[in-house]
């Protein structure tokens, strides 16, 4: 996961639907803003990822097939806040 600067985004929430079932798994992006999934079944999936401060981006139609690696890259724009936040300031001296 990067941002539009093509800048890391660690700790990004991935996750993983598999259409079939329904059934949900959650990883986070490590320091490199890459996840990984494994052991999961063959079949359609869809992969959202949703970081604090980004636009939620949702890759649909990913079919996982016997003994295949699949992946996704995700590139995500700023998203304007919903309400006007401070930053913590720092005390000076």
């Amino acid at each position: 996961m990067t941002d539009s600067s093509g800048a890391v985004i660690p700790a990004a929430k991935v996750t993983l639907l598999r259409v079939g079932t329904g059934e949900r798994r959650y990883e986070a992006t490590d320091s490199s803003g890459n996840y990984s999934f494994p052991l999961i079944d063959i079949g359609d999936y869809t992969v959202s990822v949703e970081v604090s401060g980004f636009k939620t981006e949702t890759k649909t139609g990913i079919t996982v097939e016997l003994q295949q690696k699949a992946g996704s890259t995700f590139s995500s724009k700023w998203e304007r806040p919903l309400k006007e936040s401070r930053w913590p300031r720092p005390e000076w001296s």
